[in-house]
């Protein structure tokens, strides 16, 4: 690994890489396993960082802090201090995060695990739709690999009068919401009308940022169906 290597991959986990450059480093990211790990754990600290600050609650500064900082009789040495005590309790909460292993894997029982019955079991299709126990209806569009070598489906999901589109990736057993946008609800014709362009740009995104080629041929993805998705 070169520094250029981390700047590519800090460049491509922000999407502010050429078209040609991105399809140069997804191809190294299929072909170079120190390359890729090191995108995963880039990508990993940046999600962790960008939730933690953006977590409710986190931008509040302490009682004790704050006194200090309004407080008409502190010295400007009191406030350059309780700034620097408010900027490093944020970085510590950060830090911690970091530096827990797998931390998001905490959420993984809590999945929907309807959902990951349909993923698991359900091809993709262009029309129609497959109802779950729970009067949900769902409908997978297709699947393709992650460059983190798991899979991934996007499908679309109705709900009393809601609909959804997400990507869901493989994870311990169970498929694991990546993205959720919300979707327009069907026409009368019964056809899905497309998300609008913020919506849509979530998913493509996504998949453009990790997916490692085309999607799946009806036969591939019958074949990891009918492995559980262990190939």
């Amino acid at each position: 690994m070169k520094d250029q290597d981390y700047a590519l991959l800090s460049q491509y986990i922000d999407a502010e890489l050429p078209a040609a450059a991105t399809q140069q480093l997804r191809q190294r990211l299929m072909a170079e396993p120190e390359l890729r790990a090191a995108y995963n754990s880039m990508r990993n600290a940046n999600n962790t960082v960008h939730d933690t600050f953006n977590a409710s609650g986190n931008d509040a500064v302490p009682s004790r802090v704050s006194s200090l900082l309004q407080g008409k009789g502190a010295s400007n040495t009191q406030k350059r201090a309780a700034w620097g005590m408010a900027i490093a309790a944020s970085l510590v909460a950060a830090t911690g995060l970091l530096l827990t292993p797998d931390w998001r894997q905490s959420n993984v029982g809590s999945e929907d695990h309807l959902l990951t019955a349909a993923l698991d079991s359900t091809p993709s299709q262009g029309d129609g739709w497959n109802l779950l126990s729970d009067g949900r209806q769902i409908r997978p569009v297709l699947s393709f690999a992650h460059v983190d070598g798991s899979w991934c489906r996007e499908y679309l999901l109705q709900e009393e009068g809601t609909s959804q589109r997400g990507i869901a990736c493989r994870n311990q057993g169970q498929w694991v919401t990546a993205v959720l946008a919300s979707q327009p609800m069907p026409g009368s014709n019964g056809e899905y009308r497309p998300a609008g362009a913020a919506d849509a740009d979530m998913i493509n995104t996504f998949i453009s940022s990790n997916a490692t080629g085309i999607a799946l041929s009806r036969e591939e993805e019958s074949t990891l169906i009918s492995s559980r998705w262990q190939q």
